[in-house]
């Protein structure tokens, strides 16, 4: 099936297409924070109650956060949302308008929160960041305004990854995370996949870029295989809680999501994987431009207030 239409005349029309080129980190963060927030600053208000500043305890340090506060007259479940970006890119006002999004959609509780990027701070660090700040989250969820017994993980891309990571360990916890949220995630660095070449030149993230990403994140000893690079191969996928799985037809990390999703079902998981030919990778931050990325993003929240439920 080809890409849909209305992502395709973006893909023609724009000078570079739409994937973030490489080069000098920095210069990234900012190409990527200028074209999202434009992004966002034409869409209407959030239908939320509040939107909040905040921070959380990193492994070493504060890092920034964001409340999404829904319109409820009881406390909602909670989301933990790490963003996405190659563990290169991105910060709070980059995914601001996908965190507002998904707490308008879910009626959660939203936390999107920061963590050390590379390549200043190289592996573990950003997912060091991720399991401290997991663990703050399960001991104060109640004083985020939501229901502290009902709390989802989730995150996109490489935020996809440490969402993961964080499913996988702290399974098993009496006070534990009652679902994951998975949104076309990175969950195997250690191995190649069909689509990796298939959907090499994006057109959002491309392998170029994918490699990039890497280069900046890991040193050349890391273990591939390791479950804090990899999640794919770590040894509790059938621990871990219910999972929402969403990939993307475009999409150079489509196959290992797919390959997870069949992994947690086949583990007796209780997993809910929706995928979506006609989209690229990144798909959340096209809602407002695509009518079938915005009806894919209402499905997959749909789908994620069933984790609420489980």
């Amino acid at each position: 099936m080809p890409l849909d239409p209305q992502i395709q005349l973006l893909v023609d029309n724009l000078p570079n297409g739409i994937a973030l080129p490489i080069g000098d980190p920095v210069d990234a963060r900012n190409l990527f924070r200028k074209l999202t927030v434009a992004l966002r600053d034409q869409q209407a208000p959030a239908n939320l109650a509040a939107i909040e500043d905040t921070t959380v305890p990193g492994a070493t340090a504060d890092q920034l956060a964001r409340i999404y506060r829904p319109h409820a007259d009881e406390p909602s479940a909670t989301m933990l949302f790490f963003h996405g970006g190659g563990w290169v890119v991105g910060d709070l006002e980059s995914y601001d308008l996908t965190a507002r999004t998904i707490a308008e959609r879910t009626g959660m509780t939203v936390l999107s929160v920061e963590y050390r990027l590379a390549p200043e701070h190289k592996f573990p660090a950003g997912v060091e960041d991720a399991l401290a700040i997991a663990d703050w989250v399960l001991a104060n969820a109640g004083s985020l305004g939501g229901d502290a017994s009902r709390t989802i993980v989730s995150g996109d891309s490489a935020g996809g990854n440490f969402a993961a990571i964080v499913a996988q360990e702290t399974a098993g916890r009496e006070v534990g995370f009652s679902g994951q949220a998975l949104l076309y995630p990175v969950l195997d660095l250690a191995n190649d996949y069909p689509s990796r070449s298939a959907h090499a030149d994006g057109p959002v993230l491309t392998s170029e870029v994918s490699r990039w990403f890497g280069e900046l994140y890991l040193d050349e000893n890391d273990d591939l295989f390791a479950p804090r690079i990899s999640p794919m191969h770590s040894d509790r996928v059938a621990q871990v809680v219910p999972a929402v799985v969403a990939t993307a037809g475009f999409d150079i990390l489509r196959d290992e999501g797919i390959e997870y999703a069949r992994r947690l079902g086949d583990a007796g998981v209780s997993t809910t994987h929706l995928h979506y030919e006609t989209l690229p990778h990144g798909f959340f931050g096209f809602g407002p431009l695509s009518a079938a990325a915005d009806a894919a993003i209402t499905e997959v929240c749909t789908a994620i207030q069933t984790l609420d439920r489980a």
